[in-house]
Order: structure tokens, then C-alpha cells, then sequence
């Protein structure tokens, strides 16, 4: 590759790492659910869509959805959320999907293993009025490993994540996935993941201290959750081929919060929901 086009290259790629990056940024005002959302998808992305494995140069995947979420984790409220969709690869190895940046380090029939880092969305105590008084949750970087493996129909992933800030803690993320459906331009696929929560990051997200009880507005008692599988979900994608770059995208998820989570004060007695929702549709296209 000649100098001049690998420059040009890495220019788009740090171009759009920001522009993914700000996106998200933005995104704190809000919640960290959009990024739950967002991870959702792109397993459907993963299972539906083939990975290019003699990509020598870059490759640009972006477009856009709107989706239904709740307004944090646990809620019952839900709002309306345009969804930004990024997937940035160069060569086999680099990766930044959305505000993730992965590198294969393995790359051995059908495995992929290797470190990434990723930007983890905070939480505004005004987004909800449950939430006020409890203070703001800040958006941090969590870095970890993934183990992936992936056939035509199949798709295994198993990642571990440590926040470096944020008192996000640690977590473990596994996910299964499998196409059900093809014909002509449209496919389709189901996922089912679980999520396990180190004790810290269940109380950042489910706990309540002394301070947070005495300063909630809604009269949240004192809570402290233990580390547990927080929650596990199952969704259905569905993907329509427009043409060889475009493609029309869907997605129905249901998930279940599960362990210390459903007894939160934020969850239980009516005040938020452990069934979790989102549906969402929109486009990609490949340049």
C-alpha cells in the first residue's frame, strides 16, 4: 500500500473513531442503556452480515436506527432514541464498532481472541425521576479480552470487561447466537446473553447508599447487591438486503433482570420493571 493511501486511511479511521466517540459522549446526558442497545444489535450484525476475511484495506459500515429502550436499567419508563451505527475495519485485525476498538489478535478457523477497550456510557440522575438524588454515574473506559467463534450460522462470544473508573467494577458478558431463517434478500437470527456483575459494579448501578437514601427524592431505601448474573435476554434480528452495500435492519429484545437486580429499590415494588424491552429498525450502508 502506498504511503500516501495508508495516511489518507488512518485519517478516515481516527476521523470517525471521534465522531463515534462524541456521539456517545452525548449520550451521557442520557443513559447507559442506549450503549446496551447498540450491543445488541451488532451481535445481530455479527450473525447476519459476513465477515469480509480477505479485507486487506479499510472498510466503512455506518448508518442509523430509532428504537424504544427504557430509561435506564430497571426502568418501566421508555422513550425514543435515534441510534447512531459505526463499524470501522482495517485489514483483518483492527476493529472499532461504534465506540469499541478491538484488535484479533487470534485468528485461528472460526476463532477470534483478543484484547479491545471501550467507552462505557454514564447515567444522569435527571434522566428519570427515580433517579434524583442519587447522583450522576460518569461515563468511563473499560478494557478486557473477548473469546469469539463464529461459523455461517453459529455465533459464540465470552468477553471480559474492567472499568477504569467510574466504579463500574468488573463484568462478564456471554452470548449465543444462531440464524433461523433465509430467504432471498431477508434473514434473520436469534441471540440469547447473560451478564454477570461484579459486587461494585451492582452497587454503581442497583445499590443505594446512606448518602443516595437520604438525598432521593423518591424515598429509595438503602440498598447493597451482591455480585450476580444481572441479566439475561433474548432477541430476534432481522436484515433485508437492499442492495450489495445497503441493508435494512431490525431488532425486537427482551431480557430479564435477574439476581440482586430485582430486588433494588430501583426495580422492586412497582417503582421501575425487571422485564427489559427494546425494539428498534434502521439501515446500513457499506463504502
Amino acid at each position: 500500500m502506498a504511503p500516501l493511501t495508508a495516511f489518507k486511511n488512518l485519517l478516515v479511521l481516527t476521523s470517525l473513531a471521534a465522531i463515534s466517540l462524541e456521539s456517545f459522549a452525548r449520550d451521557e446526558s442520557g443513559t447507559g442503556m442506549l450503549s446496551a442497545a447498540i450491543e445488541n444489535i451488532q451481535d445481530g450484525f455479527d450473525l447476519l452480515i459476513s465477515d469480509d476475511l480477505k479485507l486487506k484495506d479499510l472498510k466503512v459500515r455506518i448508518g442509523a436506527g430509532i428504537g424504544t429502550l427504557p430509561d435506564y436499567v430497571g426502568a418501566k419508563n421508555y422513550r425514543t432514541k435515534v441510534v447512531p451505527l459505526i463499524d470501522i475495519r482495517y485489514g483483518q485485525r483492527w476493529r472499532l464498532s461504534n465506540r469499541r476498538l478491538s484488535f484479533n489478535a487470534v485468528l485461528v478457523e472460526g476463532w477470534t481472541i483478543g484484547p479491545f477497550i471501550k467507552q462505557k456510557s454514564g447515567r444522569r440522575e435527571t434522566r428519570n425521576p427515580i433517579l434524583e438524588g442519587l447522583d450522576d454515574i460518569d461515563s468511563t473506559f473499560q478494557v478486557g479480552v473477548f473469546t469469539k467463534y463464529k461459523t455461517k450460522k453459529v455465533l459464540f462470544n465470552a468477553e471480559y470487561r474492567h472499568a477504569l473508573g467510574a466504579n463500574q467494577g468488573d463484568s462478564i458478558r456471554v452470548t449465543f447466537g444462531h440464524g433461523i431463517f433465509k430467504s432471498g434478500k431477508f434473514s434473520s437470527a436469534a441471540v440469547a446473553s447473560a451478564k454477570w456483575l461484579s459486587s461494585t459494579a451492582m452497587q454503581t448501578n442497583f445499590g443505594v447508599t446512606a448518602i443516595q437514601s437520604a438525598n432521593s427524592t423518591a424515598g429509595l431505601q438503602v440498598y447493597t447487591p451482591r455480585s450476580s448474573v444481572s441479566e439475561a435476554s433474548v432477541s430476534l434480528y432481522g436484515r433485508y438486503q437492499i442492495d450489495k452495500r445497503t441493508r435494512l435492519v431490525g431488532l425486537a429484545s427482551y431480557g430479564r433482570l435477574l439476581g440482586d437486580a430485582i430486588e433494588s429499590p430501583l426495580v422492586a415494588n412497582g417503582v421501575g420493571s425487571v422485564d427489559q424491552i427494546k425494539i428498534g429498525i434502521g439501515f446500513t450502508v457499506d463504502f
